[in-house]
């Protein structure tokens, strides 16, 4: 997807209940490199409340990736990515 603006943290929806201690979130920009996250969270205030991993230093125009794993509280393993682009200023 592209973006016209930079998010300010990353926003996992998973149709189950996930557990976070077992749960990571990576973010890479387009050279590869690792670029730092805050600590995942979950509100379970909200029904289906996503996780939310801040993201601790602005984004530059540019393209990215995502690379999540999970499990669910019965222990079935998921694993993702999600590559989006940050548009730049014109």
């Amino acid at each position: 997807d592209t973006l016209a603006a930079a998010p300010k943290a990353i926003k996992l929806w998973f149709s189950e209940k996930v557990e976070l201690k077992v749960s990571t979130v990576k973010l890479r920009d387009a050279a590869g490199n690792a670029l730092p996250l805050g600590i995942p969270v979950r509100s379970d205030a909200e029904k289906n409340a996503p996780v939310i991993v801040p993201i601790v230093k602005p984004l530059a125009p540019g393209a990215y990736a995502i690379a999540w794993s999970t499990a669910a509280t019965d222990g079935h393993p998921a694993r993702g990515t999600i590559d989006f682009l940050v548009k730049g200023a014109r």
